[in-house]
């Protein structure tokens, strides 16, 4: 009557119900009193974050409840079959978890197999009767593009993590939506979700669905960087508190201190102490007018390049409007050194076969239409280089855009058109060779776009100054714009070759007085004069230096450049008003150096990045100043950071690349003991100040000031102070 007991079973350490009911049927039936408080610690997650270095994240009881207890942003009930989608080391393991153990409510687990079969995923949602379920974004967009009705039999579904794209909302609304759809956001530090936005429909002009307000006992605020609330449709970084909000770092008190900051509006009245806090997000977001929150982007994805400021998502935002993207990614990549480029990854409308992370087999976009299509709606400035199709973005174990594993741009994706047509003459051919030169491609076609091919006003510059140099024509800069082919281009350097007002090469100009500014160089300096000790024209470029430092040869180095460009000895003085330069003869340069290496080891880099900033926003006097300085900081015996802080006035983007180039050779020649050689300077700056001094007079000058008179000649006055 009792086979169990035939079983191998250890009975000294077995407790059987049915022989011991009358013992335990006399128990208390009440909850354990356990005595937790609110603020000891649930877990410890790790993240990874901006900076890929692991954090343990320590997450207090308090804020789990908080999660999924009397909130208002969902009312999970006893009959809902949770699916648990997330990795358990993901955080929003935390709301599938304890949402259904808390509530009463049934967690179903997902095999990972069924998770990246689409198709079986949505068998599997129907088969075991899902009602609730949280998802990534780049999930939801895959399903929305092939099974966008999977999610009618849920009642809520919750999606969030990334930017998302509302093409993709639509497409899952109007295939049929779940009976809740809600948009959610939160950082690990505060506890899986802190905003929620319900999405019942999409506006025609929407181009995001807001993150919206915040949940239940938490709080959010867009704050400036002097801490104060930025009025509405003004962008500014979210801080987050409330109950939500993570203890600490564990074993970090210094990044602790740095991210949990306190909080300047409370704690309110009759609220914990826990909300002395808020959490400082790194997210870039605004108010809308009715107090919700819409994301921008994180202030770690915008990036300076060319001396713009750029948010990557403004770009992704812009492509996700054209008809063909379903989705698109960019990243600034720098795959040859000093060579930064906008790449652009776009899954479009049908999508190519292939798999995540790899292009697909068969082309389905016309890159070139999309090229002129998005050129239509950004500057030139945050216009990508490059666009790479893919089937579909390759995802990290939690499921969201792994942007370290998208492939490098090739030579086909920097050329979207395929019609080739060979260079056949002499002018042709020269500029084909300046071109794929310039760009870093191998093949040109005389029909091929140099913007879509990579190109930008900077490398633009390059290309005039090629062909400057041969066939030894002055190209406007604006018929780099107007005609960017090269056949386009072919016959105005044929017609500027043949014309007698041509240039010439540049003479070497006496050195046995002032000279003047160039015409740049002269705005600059105005500039100063309206606005003394401004850093605003300050260039910087900060390298880490890894393994064993010959610091005497950096700084030889360095100061044989310095001695070798004039430019980098020139000073700017005011004769009658007028700026003129002087050049020293011989300068002396002497790098400033800060040892870190005693610096307690979880503060380092913070010391680092303050110091750096510190340094490189240290503005300049033009008349007195050496206009080059250098700062090295020791981290470690082989581990340094050398900062290079000129001004505009007597450098540019393109300069520096000569500067590094130079620096590596003279490096390595003085570490071995021996003298660089570097290419004798035929020329240098103020030789071209002046030739273009004295070329852009008479004639030449009144053909230009009668041309830009036209142009502006509707335009109001500026006043000037």
């Amino acid at each position: 009557t009792q086979p169990f007991k035939q079983l191998a079973i250890d009975f000294d350490k077995t407790l059987f119900l049915d022989d011991n009911r009358e013992e335990i049927d006399v128990q208390d039936e009440g909850n354990l009193l356990i005595n937790t408080p609110a603020d000891s610690t649930a877990y410890i997650i790790y993240t990874s974050g901006s900076t890929g270095n692991p954090k343990g994240v320590v997450i207090p009881h308090r804020a789990v409840v908080r999660l999924v207890k009397e909130t208002n942003y969902i009312a999970i009930r006893h009959d809902d079959r949770i699916a648990q989608v997330s990795n358990v080391s993901f955080d929003a393991a935390t709301f599938e978890i304890w949402g259904a153990l808390l509530n009463g409510a049934q967690l179903v687990g997902v095999e990972k197999d069924t998770l990246l079969d689409i198709t079986a995923f949505r068998q599997f949602l129907q088969q075991e009767s899902i009602s609730v379920m949280f998802i990534t974004t780049a999930l939801f967009n895959l399903f929305a593009r092939d099974q966008a009705d999977a999610f009618r039999y849920l009642r809520v579904l919750l999606f969030g993590g990334e930017a998302v794209d509302v093409k993709s909302v639509r497409r899952v609304l109007a295939r049929g939506a779940p009976q809740q759809l809600l948009h959610v956001y939160g950082p690990t530090e505060s506890t899986t979700f802190a905003t929620f936005k319900p999405v019942s429909s999409v506006a025609d002009h929407a181009a995001t669905i807001p993150i919206g307000h915040a949940i239940a006992n938490t709080t959010a605020y867009v704050l400036d960087p002097t801490g104060k609330v930025v009025p509405i449709g003004v962008p500014g970084e979210l801080y987050l508190g409330g109950d939500g909000l993570a203890s600490a770092y564990l074993n970090q008190p210094a990044l602790t201190a740095e991210k949990f900051v306190p909080n300047p509006f409370g704690p309110a009245a009759g609220e914990p102490q826990c909300h002395d806090r808020l959490y400082r997000t790194g997210d870039r977001v605004r108010y809308l007018s009715d107090g919700a929150i819409e994301f921008v982007g994180r202030f770690d994805y915008q990036i300076k390049l060319r001396g713009f400021r750029i948010e990557l998502g403004e770009i992704e935002d812009a492509l996700r409007q054209q008809p063909q993207i379903r989705d698109a990614v960019v990243l600034l990549r720098e795959d040859e050194p000093g060579d930064k480029r906008l790449v652009a990854y776009i899954i479009t409308g049908d999508g190519p076969v292939g798999e995540a992370g790899e292009p697909g087999r068969d082309k389905v976009a016309d890159l070139a239409e999309i090229s002129r299509a998005i050129r239509q709606a950004l500057p030139d400035y945050m216009m990508p280089s490059a666009f790479v199709e893919l089937a579909r973005f390759p995802l990290t174990p939690n499921g969201k855009i792994n942007r370290q594993a998208l492939p490098k741009p090739d030579a086909h994706n920097m050329q979207a058109d395929a019609d080739y047509v060979e260079p056949a003459t002499d002018t042709e051919i020269r500029l084909a060779e300046i071109w794929r030169d310039v760009l870093k491609v191998s093949k040109v076609g005389i029909h091929d776009n140099f913007f879509d091919l990579g190109g930008h006003s900077l490398l633009a510059t390059q290309v005039v100054s090629r062909l400057r140099e041969s066939p030894g024509v002055e190209l406007p800069m604006s018929e780099m714009f107007g005609a960017p082919s090269i056949a386009a281009l072919a016959p105005l350097v044929d017609q500027l070759a043949g014309n007698d007002q041509q240039t010439g090469l540049i003479p070497v100009a006496p050195r046995d007085g002032v000279l003047p500014l160039s015409f740049a160089q002269e705005r600059l300096w105005f500039l100063d004069q309206l606005e003394p000790g401004s850093a605003t024209y300050n260039i910087s470029l900060a390298l880490r230096l890894s393994g064993q430092l010959n610091i005497t040869a950096l700084e030889q180095s360095i100061h044989f450049i310095v001695n070798r460009h004039e430019s980098l000895r020139s000073k700017f003085v005011s004769d009658a008003g007028a700026p003129v330069l002087i050049i020293e003869n011989f300068s002396e340069f002497e790098l400033t150096y800060v040892d870190y290496s005693a610096s307690p080891s979880d503060r380092l880099e913070q010391l680092i990045e303050q110091r750096v900033s510190q340094d490189a926003l240290r503005p300049f006097n033009l008349k007195d100043d050496a206009l080059l300085r250098g700062s090295l900081y020791q981290l470690a015996t082989d581990e340094h950071v050398l900062l290079l802080t000129m001004h505009h006035i007597i450098s540019d983007g393109w300069s520096l690349g000569i500067l590094f180039r130079e620096l590596g050779r003279c490096y390595a020649a003085f570490c071995d003991g021996e003298k660089p050689e570097l290419e004798t300077l035929s020329i240098q700056y103020p030789d071209f100040a002046l030739w273009q001094r004295q070329w852009l007079s008479g004639e030449a000058l009144d053909r230009q000031l009668n041309y830009w008179l036209q142009q502006l000649r509707q335009l109001p006055t500026l006043a000037l102070p």
